[in-house]
Parts: structure tokens; sequence; C-alpha cells
């Protein structure tokens, strides 16, 4: 099944929230977050709810539409929610005591290639930052467009932006047999164009069966405006007189971006229309995009080369059009390239091949009567003398049905060149095609067109015909800029003409085309560029620009520098400029090279353009020469060779830095043998957003050094990196705070609704109030216009606005296996949990499970204030003694999608999907005797901490996919603070842009323990989640139980084990076991191998695959279930990352070693037989733990300095209480069964077994910390596995590293009694964040704090782990300070014992430490020496290095053990 990721309060909230970088263009009330500051509300008020209201009601509403208030917030924030307009959002900008505003976003991911290979998202990244375009205007200047497209649908965009003043020309459609003289398309490239850059989602769009998806272009929500300039004479031309009127026309009537998909000879620019007309829209602040032209793969072949122009080179994506080739009855498989545009039936044709003939076995010749009616096989021809073209023609002439091309040319055939049910495969399959051909008696071939394959690598490579740099007229600015798609993309096209070939004579009609060129490139780099403008409004052309080449990528999809297509090998800048863009890295770039109109003018005098050349050009009477250079401040270095050995150049650079706050960046040169590069200075510092620095760099060639030969350096190139020093580039826009309440108001909530009230709404949508915010933080949410945001933000108070966003879910042996007893340790020292609650947010609870049974238990706690919600299928008698609260939260989502389901979801406390059911009965559930999963895991389940009480806060509802808005969570989190919960959890993104994060600090000001899901991104470094130090971040692992049948062959010769959870007790005995011995493709169960007439009612035994190469196991289940097999035994190494509900069929996965057993018992037996036993759960299997595949992994990217995850916790295969409303588990095709409990994986598992171990530990233990608690917990933790070996990685099989494991697996019993602690108080977070280099400001967001200083800023949190972060030198040297508090009863004594590997070495002072009491403190240093020069261990394997160090109490009992790892920063 597909995993869970997790949502919970106690901790197990793991939602995560992608923060939007601006806020959403004008247009419907949205739903907004409202953050006020309570001090600022007038004392007429009683309640800050009544100010809250009293704001929203005194908003004027000119667009007719009035404010909503949804919720009022009392502890997450001061503040509400509300839906507004943008007339109210202006006003409330300019009420006193408004901080923020954050608009609510919600969404998913779109399927169309290009976007998903670009990495844009709708609910992260460049897409939601720049509100996808909207209310930005593109121009295209093209052949014109076909209006009728659903790519130029505009349903549900907003009224047209009212400084548009363009028009729609109203002409005739008068056809010229090849045109229209009018804005309509005839060619079909503007309409492709155009929809690139700007095209509405189309869903179902594909061309002929292949690409099938949803076509949407990079700015879906921006608007088109089309200016035709290429009209049909002979060919598509456009006379520079009309392409000038059109950018004149563009300008006048105010477009954002302009992009032109066309080029003219390279002439001096002030000759050149398009970068005249470039020039002057420049100066309007329009950014031009232009392509690099289709001239390629020669050098200097680029065209568009004007400085103030993005030239955009072509590239490849990880898309390509295939048919799959079966030969004879399965004997052979390949694939190869084929895009025939109809659903043809090639079954069992016979193929020709005339052997023998060299003439006739490659195509040159070949006789009609013998190949009429058959497919033909054409052979490779290594000297290059016969090309598949001249084949193609051959097979046509001779009246061949089709053919197998064995070419390597397949990476040049477009679309349209497949007019024929021909395949070109490589010459590698081609010679296993041949072999088997020549080795047949009546050789045939099927053949299935239309498929799409994804994910090909490696991908970009640049297109054989993108034009190459350098520019002719310009060679001192390296082109082309960027590289962006522009092979094989599919677009809108005009449906009014045959458009592909198909047989000799006819064409076919479609609507959506793929098509190549640089064309398609330089509207993937316009829309990328509007987001970019729609995102950073104050961003010149010069700055998006850089934004988009210094972050582009140089490496493909296979880890390798990107390659030239035409030659295989790696391109240089001269082919791909910066790189292939990268949208989302694009919004973040830190530092930007900026160009101002001056610096344009001081180049063309260093041209020696005439004053009468620069006037054409520029438009401008006055300037003047006297900075002449052909240095410009361009974001890429080219040096151009003489006629000496040696070359010697100097460039100036200025960057600007476009981050929050100050930072500081080195410069990292990386120049190739005969290049030298030297940075003055190396070291750069900027004091705030916008702050400027210069630099030098001084680059000298010798081509006399090395063994390079001198025409080798053309092309021979470096990189110049400037890297910030303790940091990662943060957009951080987001900033709120708290300021002074205006003393009319008795409650904040009074003043954040009557802010809102005041708001005006010039757009008729009036505010609406959501929630307001008591504790977590001071503000509000609400649904705001952009008017509104504007008013919003002049208003006295007003911090910071934060869009909405939302987060998606990321799922009992265990107490057994983590030695939790009845009747010693720490279950009864914590008197299981009594007494305490634990509040999860969730997606609801299943009330009527035995998990949530009450018998026993004693009255409610007193301090208890909360209350049982009614609702769909949910009434407050459900709640108990155990389930002691239940309520929903969902204005914010039905803000966004409207309406709960009313299929998939209940609008109440009710759990549909099951997931926040079986959370809560992972953390607390009662004991439930005979639990099981259909006769697996039978047993007693119960939660960690089963006496405690659990209150559930349904934030997240269903709607295409379960997600929870952040103005619902927030209100979950700000009630569950209000009614008195011991245990919160919850997911983050940076600290100070995120409101979860800050609700989290004011959770932990509350004493209130936090812990987090690792998430579910593994098993790749750098991606966990929740990684603010204040959070207890946990990944998964294995346990020691897993679900097996019994194999019997025959009647008993062999029996073995092997794993599945087939959920049905059936009865296999002596049933007939086939293997297609001696047929290899059926011996391995290859697609369309197996005759079902051979198959039909027995079992199939499917061999291992050593190649890998065949996606076995997916292949093999594919195969039994067509061929009507009744059931399987694959052999295969993958059987752990198998769910239970991947078993649908009576299948078991046996490991190799075993098949090999299975496999030579059928081979010498006449009549095998299998019987099988399922419903076996094996215990005490080893290794256990293992850390799960799919568990996230550190270093975390935002907080490095800080070692994540904390702690392994079980997460795979957990059982617990699920909801029985609906089939949960798959059986045959189409039948689903229900089920009370299930088994679910998922660092969402984890999570809620450290939040119920804390709960007992926080019972145990009334005055710890949670810091306290947290470091108990990992330094009592198991390094060690249950077979004596250190804790090893599921997804390697060998030994893990801290960056997997944190500080190891969790351990109870041992964490009851640590002996020490590292304790952690709010300042030390504090210093912390000023070590970060936050800003007061963005402290002030994070802790609710208005008064704290920044005197002792570090780095060294006292926290229980140490992390080294790796830099570029050989060694590195870190002293680490730490502060123990001693826990146990009495005096003690410890001593340091260090045990570090190979290149490490590990110092500390003092090695003895005494504490006199309980509860007294010692301070210690440790320092690490990292030396990488040291050991047999490569450079690369020091990231995940680790050793330990123990603090051993002398003559007692205890060890303090902390991890010492190092890693490379992100």
């Amino acid at each position: 099944m597909e995993r869970l990721t997790s949502l919970g309060l106690i901790i197990s909230l793991f939602l995560f929230f992608p923060i939007a970088t601006s806020l959403p263009a004008s247009g419907r009330p949205r739903t907004y977050i409202i953050h006020m500051d309570k001090s600022a509300m007038p004392g007429a008020f009683l309640s800050h709810h009544d100010w809250y209201m009293s704001t929203l009601s005194s908003l004027s509403s000119p667009d007719g539409f009035s404010p909503l208030h949804l919720y009022t917030y009392n502890h997450v924030m001061d503040g509400f929610s509300a839906v507004l307009s943008q007339a109210h959002l202006d006003q409330l900008h300019e009420l006193p005591g408004h901080l923020a505003t954050y608009p609510e976003t919600i969404g998913h991911l779109h399927t169309t290639r290009a976007p998903t290979f670009l990495g844009l998202k709708k609910h992260s990244g460049l897409w939601p930052a720049g509100g996808f375009g909207e209310d930005m205007i593109i121009g295209v200047l093209d052949s014109g467009i076909w209006p009728e497209s659903e790519s130029f649908n505009d349903e549900g965009l907003p009224p047209v932006p009212k400084r548009w003043r363009g028009m729609q020309q109203e002409k005739q459609n008068i056809s010229k047999t090849n045109d229209y003289d009018s804005p309509r398309d005839f060619l079909g490239h503007g309409s492709h164009t155009s929809s690139i850059a700007a095209g509405s989602s189309a869903v179902g769009a594909e061309y002929f069966g292949y690409a099938k998806g949803k076509a949407i272009g990079m700015a879906p929500k921006a608007r088109i405006a089309m200016y035709k300039v290429l009209f049909f004479d002979e060919s598509y031309d456009a006379a520079a007189t009309d392409v000038l009127a059109g950018m004149d026309q563009a300008i006048e009537d105010g477009v954002d971006v302009m992009s032109l998909s066309l080029g003219f000879i390279e002439t001096p620019f002030d000759e050149n229309p398009i970068a005249v007309g470039a020039f002057a829209a420049l100066k309007k602040g329009i950014f031009v995009s232009c392509s690099a032209g289709n001239n390629g793969p020669h050098a200097y072949t680029i065209l568009n080369g004007a400085p103030w122009i993005t030239t955009v080179g072509a590239g490849t994506i990880d898309r390509e059009f295939a048919a799959h080739v079966t030969l004879g009855d399965g004997e052979l498989t390949v694939t190869g390239k084929s895009v025939y545009p109809e659903n043809l039936f090639v079954s069992d044709v016979p193929i020709y091949f005339g052997h023998g003939n060299r003439s006739k076995e490659l195509c040159n010749s070949l006789d009609p009567k013998e190949v009429a009616g058959k497919y033909v096989f054409c052979d490779f021809d290594s000297s290059g003398q016969t090309n598949a073209y001249a084949q193609i023609y051959e097979m046509d002439t001779a009246g061949a049905a089709g053919a197998i091309f064995s070419s390597s040319e397949g990476p040049f055939f477009r679309p349209t060149d497949f007019f024929k049910p021909f395949v070109l495969v490589n010459p590698k399959y081609g010679d296993l095609v041949k072999h088997y051909i020549i080795n047949s008696k009546n050789a045939t071939v099927s053949i299935r067109f239309q498929t799409t394959l994804l994910g090909t690598k490696p991908a970009p490579q640049v297109a054989y015909f993108s034009s190459r740099g350098p520019d002719r007229k310009s060679p001192w600015i390296l082109k082309p800029d960027i590289l962006a798609p522009g092979v094989d993309i599919l677009a809108a096209w005009v449906p009014n003409r045959g458009f592909a070939p198909i047989d000799d004579d006819d064409y076919l009609l479609t609507d959506y085309a793929l098509e190549s060129g640089t064309s398609m490139s330089c509207p993937h780099a316009a829309g990328i560029a509007t987001l970019l403008k729609a995102a950073h409004r104050d961003w010149s052309s010069a700055a998006i620009r850089s934004a988009m080449m210094t972050t582009a990528d140089v490496i493909d999809n296979a880890n390798g520098r990107i390659i030239d297509m035409t030659t295989g090998v790696a391109g240089t800048p001269l082919d791909f400029g910066a790189g292939h863009i990268n949208p989302n890295k694009a919004m973040d770039p830190g530092l930007v090279y900026d160009i101002e109109i001056q610096d344009y003018i001081n180049y063309l005098c260093g041209l020696n353009y005439t004053s009468k050349q620069i006037r054409t050009i520029t438009g401008m009477r006055q300037f003047n020469c006297d900075s002449a250079t052909l240095d410009l401040n361009y974001p890429s270095f080219i040096i151009l060779l003489n006629n000496t050995n040696t070359t010697s150049a100097t460039f100036q650079r200025e960057l600007t830095n476009v981050a929050e706050g100050s930072s500081v960046y080195r410069a990292v040169v990386r120049a190739p043998s005969g290049m030298k590069a030297v940075v003055q200075p190396a070291t750069i510092t900027f004091a705030g957003k916008y702050s400027k620095a210069k630099f030098q760099l001084t680059v000298e060639i010798d081509v006399g050094v090395g063994s390079i030969p001198e025409s080798d350096y053309f092309g021979n190139y470096g990189f110049l990196s400037w890297y910030e020093v303790n940091g990662k580039h943060q957009d951080l826009h987001h900033q709120h705070g708290q300021i002074g309440n205006p003393a009319a108001f008795s409650s904040h909530h009074g003043w954040y609704t009557s802010s809102l009230s005041s708001l005006s709404s010039p757009d008729g949508f009036s505010p609406l109030h959501l929630y307001t915010y008591n504790h977590v933080m001071d503000g509000f949410s609400a649904v705001l216009s952009q008017a509104h945001l504007d008013q919003l933000h002049e208003l006295p108070g007003h911090l910071a606005t934060y869009p909405e966003t939302f987060g998606h879910l990321h799922t009992t042996h265990t107490p057994t296996f983590l030695g939790l007893r009845k009747h010693s340790g720490l279950w009864p020292a914590s008197g299981f949990g009594d007494d305490m609650i634990i509040g999860v947010l969730d997606t609801g609870i299943w009330p009527e499970s035995e998990s949530f049974n009450d018998e026993g238990f004693p009255p409610v706690p007193e301090r208890w204030r909360g209350a049982c919600e009614i609702g769909t299928e949910f009434n407050s008698s459900y709640c108990n003694k155990k389930l002691i609260g239940a309520r929903s939260f969902s204005k914010g989502m039905q803000q966004e999608k409207q309406n709960i389901s009313k299929t998939n979801d209940y609008d109440s406390p009710r759990d549909f999907i099951g997931h926040g059911s079986h959370t809560s009965s992972t953390a607390a559930g009662s004991s439930v005797v005979g639990a099981e999963y259909f006769g697996y895991a039978k047993g007693k389940a119960i939660g960690m901490a089963p006496k405690a009480r659990i209150a559930m806060y349904k934030v997240l509802f269903f709607d295409e996919s379960y997600d929870a808005a952040a103005t619902d969570v927030l209100a979950g989190m700000d009630q569950a603070i209000e009614d008195g919960v011991d245990s919160l959890g919850f997911i983050e993104t940076p600290f100070d842009e995120n409101p979860i994060a800050v609700g989290a600090f004011a959770a932990l000001k509350k004493g209130i323990f936090v812990s987090c899901s690792a998430g579910n991104n593994g098993p790749h470094a750098y991606t966990i989640l929740n990684g603010a130090p204040w959070i207890t971040t946990a990944g998964a692992g294995t346990i020691d139980r897993e679900f097996a049948a019994h194999v019997t062959l025959g009647d008993g010769e062999l029996t073995v084990t092997g794993k599945s959870v087939y959920p049905e007790n059936l009865l296999v005995s002596d049933v007939p076991i086939f293997f297609g011995h001696g047929n290899r493709t059926k011996e391995l169960c290859e697609i369309y191998s197996l005759d079902p007439e051979e198959v039909a009612g027995k079992y199939i035994f499917c061999d291992f695959d050593s190649s890998g190469q065949n996606n076995a196991l997916t292949v093999q289940n594919y195969e039994m279930d067509r061929s009507g097999a009744v059931g399987a035994i694959f052999s295969s190494d993958e059987a752990r990352f198998f769910r239970p509900t991947d078993f649908f069929k009576p299948f078991v996965l046996v490991n190799p070693k075993d098949g090999d057993l299975v496999k030579d018992y059928i081979i010498n037996s006449k009549n095998a037989t299998v019987s099988i036993r399922f419903l076996t759960t094996l215990l005490g299997t080893k290794p256990a733990p293992q850390v799960a595949d799919f568990s996230s992994r550190g270093p975390d990217r935002i907080s490095p300095w800080i070692l994540k995850p904390d702690i392994l916790a079980p997460g795979v295969d957990i059982l617990a209480a699920w909801a029985p409303n609906r089939g949960f588990v798959p059986i045959g095709d189409y039948d689903y069964l229900l089920t009370d409990y299930a088994i679910v994986s998922g660092t969402s598992m984890s999570c809620p077994h450290a939040a119920g171990i804390a709960t007992l530990l926080k019972a145990t233990h009334r005055d710890w910390s949670s810091a306290a608690i947290r470091s108990a917990m990992m330094t009592t933790a198991d390094v060690t596995d249950n077979a004596n070996g250190r804790i090893i990685d599921m997804i390697t099989g060998v030994t893990g590293t801290p960056l997997d494991f944190g500080a190891g697996h969790i351990n109870p019993n041992k964490a009851i009694d640590p002996g020490l602690v590292y304790d952690i108080e709010i300042q030390d977070y504090i210093n912390y964040l000023c070590g970060l280099n936050y800003t007061s400001k963005q402290i002030r967001t994070i802790t609710g704090m208005r008064h704290f200083k920044c005197d002792s800023a570090t780095l060294d949190l006292n926290y229980p782990s140490f992390i080294i972060l790796l830099n570029n030198t050989k060694t590195t040297s870190i002293t680490f300070a730490r502060e123990l508090t001693n826990v146990a009863e009495g005096s003690s004594v410890y001593r340091a014992v260090v045990r570090t590997p190979s290149g490490m070495k590990a110092v500390v002072q003092p090695e003895t430490i005494t504490f006199a009491r309980k509860y007294s403190k010692a301070k210690f240093q440790l320092t690490v020496d990292i030396d990488v020069r040291v050991g047999s261990l490569p450079k690369s394997d020091s990231f995940g290095n680790y050793g330990f160090l123990s603090w051993y109490e002398v003559n007692g009992k205890h060890e303090v053990r902390s991890p010492i790892v190092s890693a490379f920063a992100p």
C-alpha cells in the first residue's frame, strides 16, 4: 500500500507546510490568518474576540462582499481568521495592532511532464510563491493563436487586470490557403508557445496516446496577449517593421513579460529589431525571453545575443516515447523508439531479414515479393554509409507492413517522422533481434505502440539543434544564458489541418502536438520569469535572469554533468550556458548580479558603438561614455583567447543581497587544468537585504599547462561559487511580531475584528475572520483580498503576513519489543500514563474501537477543559473516560475546497480513513485482547501509554486527497493548549516563516512535550523534516516480527518459508506449479511471456533476476494476474519492501537462496506440486531494529548544526486501530476487506511510539523539562540490534549512521533512569536562533517574546549529540561546550570515554566530572578534529563517519552516551 504520511498532536501531527513567499494577486475573496498585537487592543473591548469582530464589521465593502469571520484564536496566537477581499486587506493593513496576514492556499501537483521535470509543485516552491503567475501578463510575438483550445480556457480566472490597455483585433478569418489575415494561428506555432508559457490546465491532453496527462503552462494563471507577427509567404517569416510594431504595442498595452521564439540574422544591435524593442521593454521593467536559435550543434550560431535579452537554449526532458517489441512467443522482448500515431495491433506478424545478403540486411535493396505484408528488420550500418531515413524509404517503396531498424539515430527522430509503423532499437538490442530471426524457422513479431516512458536518464541533455555560443557580435557575454525544456514538448496546436502524417497520403488532426526547438524552451523560461516577477515584484529583469542562472543545474538526473546529445559527452557553458533552469531554486538565489540601464550603455560604449547607434538602441538622447567597458556585471564569465600561450582577464562584479538579514559569503573556485582563477576578496559581507558588495575575479589561462591540446581550450570551463557561511538562502518575506495594542480594545480579538471591519473592499469582497490566536502567537487568520492585504500592511501593529498552506498525511508486539513490562520498568513507574492527556491532530477517530474503551478508568482529570463536539455520525456520547475530547476544525479548508466530502469523509471528529485512529491507539490505546490483521499479528494491542487520555482534534479532511489547512491546524493546536493537553506535535518549515513552528515554541513554553515524525522521504540524506531543536524528531525502524507463509513442495520433499500477508485463510494443497524452464523470459515471468493455457489453475514459480533490469516483481505480479495463474512463488530479494496491502493475490516471496531450491525441485520433478500455509507470524526475527527504507535522513537542511533525527522508534508493520467503515485490504481483482485493526508503516507510526513513551516519562518525572525527556531518551538509546551488531540500514544491508538513526533506537526502561541529562532553557534556544543570524523581528516571531538579547549568540546548543560540518579543507576542528545535570539521587562521579573512527580525534576536558547532589550541574568541553587524509577512507566516506562520547558513572550503573558524527553542510 502507499505509505501514509502522518499527522497527530501528541505528537503526531506530521504535516508539511510549504510557505508561499508572496501574497496572492487580487481576485475573489480568500481565507486569511490575521496576526494581531494583543497589546494594541482598545480598552473599550472586554475580549479580543469582540475587538476582532468589531474590526471586521468596520471594514467597508465597496465590492459587495462582506467580511466573514471563521475563528478566533485564544492560545496559538493573538488573532483570527476570516474571508476577506482585497479592499478589506487594504483597510486592515492600516489599522492599529495589525501584525501580519497569511493568505489561505491549497492544491495538488499537476501531471504535465515539463513542470514535473522542472520540480514545479502546487503546494511548495515557485508556483504558489508566484501565485501561478496570477495578475501577470505575457506578451507572445508569434504566428497567432487558436483561441478555442482548452489551454486558453479562462474558467476560474479573475477579471482582467485593470492596468491592461490592450484589445482584441476584430478581423475576419480570411484564408489565404496557408494563413489567416488575423490573429488566428494557422501554423500552430504560436498556440504551442503561448500554452507552454501560460496555458490553463487541460486534463486529458495527449498526442495520439503518447504523453497522456494534464497539459499546463509554466504560469497557468497568467494572462496571454498574442501579437501575430509571423505570416506565410512561401515560408513563415516576420518583417522587422512588424516585429517592432508588435513589441511597441505590447509595451503600450502593459505586458509584464515578452516571449519571442524567433530571431534575425545577427547584425549589430542597432539594426536588430528584437534587440531595439527589447531595450525599450527593459526600460519599462518588462522581462524579455528569446530563443537561442536552431542552428546547432556548431559554435558561433547563437541568435538574440544582446545582454539585456535572456537567451534560452533547448534541452531534453526525462520522457521518451516507445514501443514494446516481442519476438515469437516471448523469446525476446525489447523496447525501442516509436511515435507512430495509430493504435495499431501488431500480433505475430512474419518478420523478414535478408540474412547473407549485406545489401538486403541493410535494407538497401529489398524485393517486394519477399517483404510484402511482412515486417522487415534492417541491420545497423556501422560504416555510417546507410542511415535510417534511407532504410525507411526502402521499407515504404518495397511494400513492407512495418519495420524494426537497428539504429543509433533514435534520439534525432521527431514524432512526425513516424508515418509508418516502425520502431528504432539501439544496435545492442538490434543484435539480439537479428540473432533471434536467424535462429528461428518462422520468425514473428508483436508490437505494442503508444508507450510513454517517464524518468528516463540522463536528462536533461543539450538538444543537437540548439545554437551554441559564443555570440559573434557580442562575444564578451556568454550565451546562451540558460537551458530549458525544448525537445518533444506537448502543448496546444491548431486542429485546422492535418499535422501527423500516417501512411503515404493521410494526415491526422490533433489538438495537442509534440514539438521541438528553442521556440519551445523560450516560453518555458518566459513563464518561469513570470512566476519570479510575481513572487518578487521589485526585482529587475537582470535580477530575474541572474536568479535563474546562478541557481541552474549543471548535473543531470543521473548525477553526471549535462551532456551534449550529439556527441554523448559532457557539454560546456557554450552549449548550456549557466545550466538547466531550476524554478524553485531560482525563487531564492540569495544574491543576484543586478544591471542598471547605464551599465548596458557602458557596454555599448565598450563595443565602440557610435552615439547615433546607442541612441537608436536605447532611445535615450542624453548619456555618456565616461565608463566604457566590455565587462558587464553579468552572472557568467567568458575569456576570449588570443594567439599567445597565455591569456589573462580581470572581471569586476557587484553582488546584491536579496535575502532577508545579514549574511557572509565565501568564494570557492573550481578551475580545470591550465586555468587559474583568484577572487579578491574571498569573503564578502552583507549588512542587510539589498546591501551590495564588490569583488574582482582574475583568470589566467596557460595553454602550455597540462596534457590538454590547445584546441580543447575552446569551451574549457570551471565555476565560481559563493557559499553562504553558516546559512541557507531563505525567502524571508513574511515577518511578524508584537507592537502595541490600542487601549480602546479590551481584548485582542476585538481589536482584530475591528481591524478587519475597517478595511475597505473596492473589489466587493469583504474580509472573513476565521480564528483568533491567544497563546502560540498574537494574531488571527482571515480570508482577504489583495486590497485588504495592502491596507493591513500599513496598519500599526502589523508584523507579518503568511499565506495559507496545506499539510498532508505522512503509519502489537511493539511494547514487548521495546521491553515494556507490567510489573517492572517504565510502565508501573509512570502509572501507565495515568492522569496524562495526549492531544492528537489527525484525520479523526473511530470512537467505537476497543482501543478507546474506558473500562477501569478513573474520572477525567479535573484540569481538563475540553469538550466532545457533535457532527456527522458523531455525538457527545461517544466520548468517555478514555476519549475525553473530540473536535473538528474545517473552516479554513472549506474556504478553499468548499464542502467536506460526503462520500470520503465525515464533517465531524469521526475518522474516515483510519489514520487518526491508528496513531491515537499507538500512542495511548487501551489493552485489547485478540487483536489481529486477518490472522496475522495476533495478540494484545496496547498503546505506549495505555492509561493516558486521548483528545482528538480533527484537522485533516478529504477533497481529492487528505489535506489540512494551516488555519485549521492552528485552531486545533490553540484549542488543545486551552483544553490542557500534556503532549503536542506537528511538522515545520523554516522556523520564522511557519506559523505552526511558532505555535510549537509556544507549546514548549507551556511545558508541553513536542515530538514529530522525521518524514518518509528516505533513504537519501538531507531529507529530514521537523528539524527545530525544540522538537523531538523520530525516525522509523523495524521490529522483530515478520509475516510469512510456509511453502511445501511435493510430498514434503522441500519446505521453505517466505514472506506473505495474504489476508484469506486459503487452503492450498498439492496444486500443480509451473516453471518455464529453458525459456528465460518465461523463467523470469516477463511481461506477456506466460501462456494462459499453460498456467491457468496452477501456481507459477518466477526466478530471481540477478541483473535487476526488468523491475522484476512488478512485472511478475502483473504477469501472474494476466495469465490466470492462481498464485505464485517469487524468488526475490525485495520482500522487505512489500507492505501488507501489496498481497492482494495468494503469492509468497522467498529469498533467492531458497528460490534456487524451489527451482531445482520443480526442474527435477515430473509432476511438481505445492502446498502453502498462510497466516503465519514469526517473532524474534533478526536483526532488528533496522532503519526503515522510507525514514528520512539527516542532516537537516535548515538547521544542520543539530543532529537529526533524534531517535529511532518502531514504524514498520505496526498493528493498531483502524476505521471499519470501508474496504481497506485488497483481495482478488475488485474486492476489499474491512478490518478493525490495520498493519501500517511510516514515521507517522514511529512518532506516536516516541510520544507515548515521552508521556510515560513525563508522568514519572513531573519536574523534567521537554529537553530533559528528550535527552533521557537519546542518551540511553540502543545502537546495537538483537543480533548484537550495529543497527543496519534496511535499504543497503550495511551499518547505518547517526544521520540515519540519530542517537539510536528508543529504550523506554533505560530512559526512566538516565543518570544525567542535557537540559535546555528557553534562553538557550534564543541564543541558537541568534547564532542562525535571525533578526530581532524573526526571533520575536518564533518565541513570542518581546524582551530578549543576543549577547550569547551561538550555534552550539546544549544538545545530547554532536555534529561536525566539514568544509572544503582537509582538516576541520570544532569545540563544543556542554552542561550536564544530575537527575539521579545523591552524589556521583563520571568519567568520559571517547570512541572515534580513523580520521577523527576527540578530546574531553575535564575527563572527570563530579556532582554533589541531585540537580547539581557540571560543564565540559569536547574538541573534535577531523583529518580526511588519515586512514584508508575516501573523503566522501567522511559523510556519516561517527563515534561516541560516553560518560560512565564511577562505581555506578549509568552510561550517558552521545553520538559524534561528521557531515557536509547542505
